[in-house]
């Protein structure tokens, strides 16, 4: 599942490794655009799906794998998608989180719809154990030449159940 997905693009790079690939976004707009893509591209098993990555109509631990790339700093709470993304995935499922690093640039507010200007690697890290994650990495990934944006990326695994606890027999 690929949460906020936007146009598409990521969605059917997953699809190319899965059974099925889901994406999900708000705006209608790119989601029609995704759709042509997939068409055109002749890739049968991305579907996209116009909704909020915040709360949606899938059932408990329907996906193996979550990502969120650059969605996380468009969001008022993005906690809560977090919490989401941990409630779809499957106990032991992973999530992948593609952010950018704290910035200066004001006018991804207007321009963009940026909420945020970025996650420093330990807000991600505590957004990601906050939000039920295990096992939870981030890093900062080596910058572009001339890219005036940096990226952090952070993974965790969906607990499952018990993990850790011992059960004792007589």
């Amino acid at each position: 599942m690929d949460l906020g997905c936007g146009d598409g693009a990521l969605t059917l790079e997953i699809a190319r490794f899965a059974s099925e690939a889901v994406g999900v976004d708000r705006n209608a707009a790119l989601l029609a655009r995704a759709t042509t893509l997939a068409a055109r591209r002749g890739v049968g098993n991305a579907k996209f799906v116009k909704g909020d990555v915040e709360a949606l109509d899938f059932k408990d631990g329907s996906f193996d794998l979550a990502v969120m790339s650059q969605t996380l700093h468009c969001l008022e709470r993005p906690e809560r998608a977090l919490a989401e993304a941990a409630r779809l995935l499957a106990p032991g499922a992973r999530v992948l989180v593609v952010e950018l690093l704290p910035h200066s640039h004001e006018w991804v507010r207007e321009k963009l719809g940026h909420t945020r200007l970025g996650f420093t690697p330990d807000e991600l890290t505590k957004l990601l154990r906050d939000a039920g994650f295990a096992g939870v990495e981030v890093e900062r990934v080596a910058p572009k030449p001339r890219e005036p944006f940096r990226v952090v990326l952070g993974i965790g695994l969906r607990k499952v159940r018990g993990a850790g606890r011992r059960r004792i027999s007589k």
